[in-house]
């Protein structure tokens, strides 16, 4: 190797740790130092009375010529390719018709982007403010208000309120609706939106017609003052009374025997 084509470097690898670790550190002083001349000039150090030391140079050697044979060869192929010229020039002449078919691009028109820019940002705005726009309050309100998680409140309507009497009937609708609202007033965190308000309405009126409604424990809430007409025995009970006592059934009015 002339001095021209001279490694400036060698390495040593990691998979030579192990191998340098074992030897004490006045040997490992001499392995380092001996590194320096061979990799320049492959001189080699005498080690044959020391045997471990011997091979650990053989080992780290082998790495170093392996390094400079391969550094060999690409001085050798840049030096080929130095005289062949090196990498071929260009086409001036394909170049210009290149430049002809793609102009340069012009500079970005500041004025342009800042035009844009305020478009982007009225459409946003107009955006937001549909959305931000209130609902229409509802027909025929009731004046029962449930709150809902935008902390807004649903008036529930009157055609709802009749609505649900007729599906059902077991219920005070209207005493439920209150207890819905003071229950929603406690738990903030399980309010509704306006969408969902509806189902939770339906769902409690549906649990509480389940349960019984206003027969709950077997008493019945009375909604007029009863008649004497409502203490009279049905048409088939009376014809059963007459059929095997042979007179008819005692009316309310008749005094107790």
């Amino acid at each position: 190797m002339n001095n021209e084509s001279m490694k400036p470097s060698f390495l040593v690898y990691y998979d030579n740790e192990v191998i340098v670790l074992r030897l004490q550190d006045e040997e490992a002083g001499k392995l380092f130092k001996s590194l320096f001349p061979y990799g320049r000039r492959q001189v080699k150090p005498d080690f044959e009375e020391n045997p471990a030391l011997a091979m650990a140079f053989d080992i780290l050697s082998m790495a170093i010529d392996r390094d400079n044979e391969k550094y060999e060869r690409r001085c050798d192929a840049n030096r080929e390719n130095g005289r062949k010229g090196g990498r071929p020039k260009k086409d001036q002449t394909e170049t210009q018709k290149s430049e002809r078919f793609f102009p340069k691009p012009k500079k970005a028109d500041k004025d342009k982007d800042r035009d844009s820019q305020k478009d982007k940002d009225m459409q946003k705005d107009n955006i937001k403010t549909v959305c931000s726009e209130p609902e229409e309050p509802a027909p025929n309100p009731s004046g029962i208000l449930l709150p809902l998680n935008d902390k807004t409140v649903y008036d529930v309507p009157l055609d709802k309120i009749a609505v649900w009497k007729d599906a059902y009937p077991a219920v005070d609708v209207e005493q439920e609706l209150k207890r819905m609202a003071a229950w929603l007033d406690s738990n903030p965190t399980r309010r509704k939106t306006r969408r969902g308000i509806a189902k939770f309405i339906n769902t409690w009126l549906s649990r509480e017609q389940d349960e019984g409604g206003r027969f709950k424990g077997g008493s019945r809430q009375q909604d007029r003052e009863l008649t004497p007409q409502d203490y009279e025995l049905p048409e088939e009970y009376r014809e059963m009374y007459k059929k095997h006592l042979g007179k008819k059934p005692p009316s309310p009015d008749d005094p107790f025997q």
